[in-house]
């Protein structure tokens, strides 16, 4: 493997969302060393020759999508990452950013990531997958103009609180602070 393609795997390996080639170049660029001889061509061509490898007998892959590079499971383990998650998911108990994200979703919802990032004031995208796993949370289309999946409460949610629907739950005002004023708060507000 070359020097170029260690530097690559290592961005890669530590991303959660897709990279571009130009965006890696970029960093590649910056950094201290200032590598200014390294051309587009070259990154592309070890991304290139990193999918091919990967596409081999790994546990992963290097896919290459509309939004740049990014690593995936394989999808000959499928199966078997879904029946571990499954597995370790349900046997631990929620987090209390997990039961945060749940309750969000429970009074606000439908509510899109946008939106549950605000009002959490940090990044969600995990928490949301968890929710999903255990079949707390489901993501339904949106009707809105921006296109945004938006996230609602399961039926097996409501199960398990023995709910008919959302209209059941607690209300939320008697453990409000006393200087909240809901009126005030707005979806539109910066994420912290």
């Amino acid at each position: 493997m070359s020097d170029l393609e260690a530097k690559i795997e290592a961005i890669l390996i530590m991303s959660s969302e897709s990279i571009t080639a130009k965006n890696i170049l970029n960093s590649i660029q910056n950094f201290p060393l200032k590598d200014k001889n390294t051309t587009l061509e070259e990154v592309v061509q070890a991304l290139d020759n990193l999918v091919k490898k990967y596409s081999k007998s790994f546990g992963f892959i290097l896919q290459k999508t509309s939004l740049g590079y990014r690593f995936y499971t394989s999808p000959k383990q499928k199966d078997f990452v879904k029946n571990y998650l499954q597995n370790i998911q349900t046997e631990q108990p929620l987090s209390i950013s997990a039961l945060e994200t749940l309750a969000i979703v429970a009074y606000k919802g439908p509510v899109n990531r946008v939106q549950i990032n605000s009002i959490r004031g940090v990044k969600s995208d995990s928490t949301i997958r968890t929710l999903q796993l255990r079949n707390l949370i489901s993501e339904k289309s949106s009707a809105d103009a921006s296109g945004a999946s938006s996230y609602e409460v399961t039926n097996c949610f409501l199960e398990k609180l023995g709910l008919s629907n959302v209209s059941e739950l607690a209300p939320l005002a008697p453990y409000l602070p006393d200087n909240f004023l809901p009126e005030n708060f707005s979806f539109d507000d910066k994420i912290i």
